[in-house]
């Protein structure tokens, strides 16, 4: 029987609740470059998150997922602000880097045209279909500029202060955090008329790409510049949400392949990201504590 490895941070287990709220802000602690990455590399993952909630809300015809979103929204605002003029309320400095400034002001540029789009159909609780079909359309886009800025940060701050391999091997861990909400996301879609094929296609490759980055992590990859996890409990940690996550193989199987899902596989599928993210989160705090 393996063992779990005893983690340095442990997270509470929805990204709902996963906020920047850092305890170190407000006791006047600099923080690391590496939970700069981290806070940052949350975005991705939100924005997919934003787009699984308003997927179930149509699925479901609930407007509880719709008031999340609006939630989601603000908080993704409250971020992007911190992270690029400052905030003593998030414990952030103000960037200063020109190449990360440059990836902020693009994401920033296309999030507020996005919202602007949006944000009057979720104040409302409700989601029209013009919207719905907007945010299913951009939230990949979305989620590329999110990224860009951790990758302009780990590619930055590991000319810094961090080692160059660390920050790389960071910004891919908080990549594999965004593809679990993007893979509920996919699955949410493969139900739903008219998205049911295109959202098959992505299911497959983010399963793929998930699978095949958490080996790189604890195995390495040259090729890819991913460094193996540096340390016995990081990557016990990461194998330990493999293990979680290939108990769920059964119905991403059946998702990928078109055929319905029951209200009991929609369930799982949730529970399966209940029980994983925290624990990816988990191993990436492990990361940022080196």
């Amino acid at each position: 029987m393996k063992l779990r490895p005893i983690v340095l941070y442990f997270v509470l287990c929805l990204s709902t609740v996963l906020f920047v709220g850092n305890a170190k802000a407000g006791q006047g602690v600099e923080m690391s470059l590496e939970e700069r990455i981290n806070i940052a590399g949350r975005q991705g993952m939100v924005i997919q998150e934003v787009a699984k909630l308003a997927c179930f809300a149509r699925l479901e015809q609930s407007k509880v997922g719709i008031e999340q979103v609006d939630e989601l929204i603000g908080r993704y605002d409250t971020t992007l602000r911190g992270l690029m003029r400052g905030s003593k309320e998030l414990g952030l400095e103000k960037e200063s880097d020109a190449d990360v400034i440059v990836a902020m002001k693009e994401a920033s540029s296309t999030w507020q045209r996005f919202v602007f789009a949006v944000k009057f159909d979720v104040q409302r609780g409700v989601l029209s279909d013009k919207a719905f079909d907007l945010v299913v359309e951009q939230n990949l886009a979305l989620t590329q500029d999110a990224e860009a800025i951790t990758q302009a940060m780990s590619k930055s701050y590991g000319l810094q202060e961090m080692h160059p391999e660390l920050a790389h091997a960071l910004n891919v861990a908080t990549h594999q955090r965004m593809l679990l909400q993007r893979i509920v996301k996919d699955v949410c879609l493969t139900q739903i008329a008219g998205f049911r094929s295109q959202a098959q296609q992505d299911l497959m490759s983010s399963v793929q790409e998930f699978d095949a980055t958490l080996t790189d992590l604890i195995e390495g990859n040259q090729a890819k510049d991913i460094v193996s996890a540096p340390t016995w409990d990081l990557a016990a940690q990461l194998e330990y949400v493999g293990e979680i996550w290939r108990g769920y193989a059964s119905v991403l199987d059946t998702a990928q392949s078109g055929h319905p899902l029951s209200t009991q596989d929609l369930t799982e599928i949730q529970v399966m990201l209940e029980k994983t993210l925290p624990e990816m989160e988990n191993a990436i705090w492990m990361y940022a504590s080196f």
